[in-house]
């Protein structure tokens, strides 16, 4: 193990669950160059975040796995080698990252500052107690809030936190024992990537949760009650932000939390399908079905059903909050076109996936669906013809359940 480079592409980009995060990374780097380029840095350094937090939660899945593999520890110099590589891929791709904003838009600097900070802790945590991992989830929301949260502080502070929290890290890992066997690593790493690293509440055994389970079946099968407990969950905390953010004079939509709650449902639902796509010789196997025609529908009408439930819990998060703070329907009518619109086209890109390869596609529609859903929703309350825009979120909700429907039948593919 001579060169620093050696085992890199098996190591980081043949495993899924790595390459997954990988993957989100370059998303993040080409949309964040793109923004720069095309005259507006303002989202550039959201985009970069996104990725450097990417890169680092791929370092923390690589530390996971070498606890959870004993006989990996057991070979003179592999930790050593792996702990090299993984300094060398981190320091690289922060440092590059860094040095685009700070020739070009430095005002994006201490943002990119926190956001490897808020990373290299995650990293740590999540090392010595490898069930943090599927915390991940929260890691990408707090994204949404870190420029609110850059702006209090005095532009000295940023820095000073990333130094503390690199050399706290550095003191973890020189420990002779800080990578010693974990027995909950392995099964982490396995149902980890299955399942999107998603984290919820452990709610599974909630009776609504089980029938929402079977409301969505066969959707449900490749995650199980995991997708109705995630329902639950957006629609609760949306709900909490919409009644308290207010009250800390915190200037954040709560459709914007809706709008990404249920694009990242969208492609939770095709990231577990594909990831698991050898359970699909099981459900045709059920008799329940007649054979790959009638699971192609069943396919179809779950996710007409989670499109529904998923209006239905805007529509509840929105008229909850309105009585406390104000009501509008015009805006309640146009989340819910824009949303289904856009969830209905998700759920399309991702019945298209087959292979693991393809989740980079998925991911590439959910940063797009994230960008252009609050822009577009932004323009549709702002503009002075607000039916001429109800007229086109209806004709491209049309052309997204049709879309939906042709790919319906796409995404019953062989395991093979």
């Amino acid at each position: 193990m001579s060169s620093w480079t050696q085992g890199m592409s098996q190591w980081w980009l043949r495993d899924v669950s790595c390459n997954s995060f990988v993957q989100a990374a370059s998303v993040g780097w080409l949309v964040g160059t793109v923004l720069l380029i095309a005259g507006k840095p303002e989202g550039m350094g959201l985009m970069y975040a996104l990725a450097l937090i990417s890169v680092w939660a791929a370092g923390a899945l690589q530390l996971i796995r070498l606890r959870a593999q004993e006989g990996l520890l057991l070979i003179p110099g592999a930790r050593e080698h792996y702990l090299r590589q993984l300094a060398v891929v981190l320091s690289l791709s922060s440092v590059v990252t860094l040095l685009v904003p700070a020739v070009f838009y430095p005002a994006a600097l201490n943002t990119l500052l926190l956001s490897i900070s808020l990373a290299a802790m995650f990293l740590l945590y999540s090392t010595q107690t490898p069930r943090l991992f599927y915390a991940s989830f929260f890691l990408y929301f707090l994204l949404v809030f870190i420029d609110d949260v850059v702006s209090l502080l005095p532009n000295w502070v940023p820095s000073l936190i990333l130094i503390v929290s690199l050399v706290i890290l550095w003191r973890h890992l020189s420990r002779p024992d800080a990578l010693k066997w974990h027995p909950a690593a392995s099964g982490i790493t396995v149902s980890g990537a299955e399942m999107g690293w998603m984290w919820i509440p452990g709610i599974t055994d909630n009776s609504l949760v089980i029938r929402l389970s079977h409301k969505l079946f066969p959707l449900s099968f490749f995650s199980g009650p995991m997708l109705g407990s995630f329902l639950m969950t957006l629609g609760l905390v949306a709900l909490l932000l919409g009644w308290f953010l207010p009250v800390a004079d915190i200037k954040f939509p709560v459709e914007f939390v809706l709008l990404q709650g249920a694009g990242i449902t969208c492609m939770l639902v095709h990231w577990t399908r594909v990831l698991r796509l050898r359970s699909q010789d099981t459900l045709l196997a059920l008799p329940v079905f007649d054979g790959r025609r009638g699971l192609m529908e069943a396919m179809f009408h779950s996710q007409l059903w989670l499109l529904l439930l998923l209006a239905m819990n805007s529509a509840f998060v929105m008229i909850l909050v309105g009585f406390v703070y104000g009501f509008d329907w015009m805006t309640l009518l146009q989340l819910i076109l824009l949303q289904t619109a856009g969830c209905a086209l998700s759920l399309a890109v991702g019945s298209l996936c087959s292979r693991p390869l393809h989740l980079t596609l998925l991911m590439f529609y959910l940063i797009l669906y994230s960008a252009l859903g609050g822009v577009l929703f932004r323009l549709a309350l702002d503009d002075a013809l607000p039916l001429l825009w109800i007229g086109w979120q209806i004709l491209a909700l049309v052309l997204a359940l049709l879309a939906l429907k042709w790919a319906s039948g796409k995404s019953v593919v062989s395991a093979a």
